[in-house]
């Protein structure tokens, strides 16, 4: 199981917070995972669109963290 890191504060996904995720990650990113209302190509990265996460939400996977935002 990964460890799970939510940012201190919800962000909408762009380029400033992909960052600041991967920062916090701390690790590369292997996956970004986003619900259907943040489906965009914003990262380098293999991006899915996931349904079972809540709207404008959003995870970057690594090997062994993945850290979310709930949405902004």
């Amino acid at each position: 199981m990964k460890q799970r890191i939510r940012l201190p504060v919800d962000s909408d996904l762009c380029h400033a917070s992909f960052r600041w995720a991967v920062e916090c990650l701390k690790e590369s990113p292997r996956l970004l995972r986003v619900s259907p209302q943040e489906d965009q190509d914003i990262a380098d990265v293999p991006t899915r669109v996931d349904t079972s996460l809540s709207i404008y939400s959003w995870v970057v996977e690594g090997d062994t963290r993945e850290v979310y935002s709930d949405g902004g």
